[in-house]
């Protein structure tokens, strides 16, 4: 090999050297650093008959960030790909059912399967009842009677005669005369 076929063949090898070092350096796809995320799912059933329960509201709080919301699918299934690790509470409502909570820990890199076993338990509903009280009404007596006080007479816009103010009064009638 001559001299000059030996420096080039070194020349190149110096630069893809070189240009892989480089490569190797600039920022890219980061496979060598690892999941920078965790992964959740689950499926919700009833307790007794291991029957899906599609239409579960499932929702996963964290240390940070807003809750997130997902309805199970048709098999009771639900999945949160891409969550942060960490430590959530998983809330799990059924319409007119008791709500379910279950504390979960998940590590970058890290799928949890969380079969939820949901019992039938009905909600606490609440109940008003309001109870009105009446006037006892005495049935043995078929007579009324009322007490005018001086004051109430003077309020009365009527003439001074006490057959004038007692016409006033409820359930009193005049027989004209």
């Amino acid at each position: 090999m001559s001299r000059a076929n030996r420096s080039r063949s070194q020349t190149l090898a110096g630069l893809l050297a070189l240009s892989s070092l480089a490569a190797s350096l600039v920022p890219g796809a980061a496979f060598a650093v690892g999941e920078q995320n965790a992964r959740l799912r689950g499926t919700v059933v009833e307790k007794g008959s291991n029957v899906a329960l599609p239409g579960a509201k499932i929702t996963i709080k964290g240390e940070m960030g807003a809750p997130r919301v997902m309805t199970t699918d048709e098999n009771g299934a639900f999945d949160f790909p891409s969550i942060p690790g960490g430590a959530y509470t998983v809330l799990i409502e059924y319409e007119g059912l008791r709500p379910i909570k279950r504390k979960v820990r998940l590590d970058l890199g890290e799928t949890v399967n969380l079969p939820i076993a949901y019992s039938a338990e009905l909600a606490a509903s609440e109940t008003t009842t309001i109870v009105e009280e009446r006037r006892r009404i005495d049935t043995d007596k078929v007579s009324t009677g009322k007490v005018l006080s001086a004051d109430s007479q003077a309020k009365i816009a009527t003439g001074r005669s006490y057959q004038s103010i007692v016409s006033q009064l409820p359930g009193v009638a005049s027989t004209g005369g």
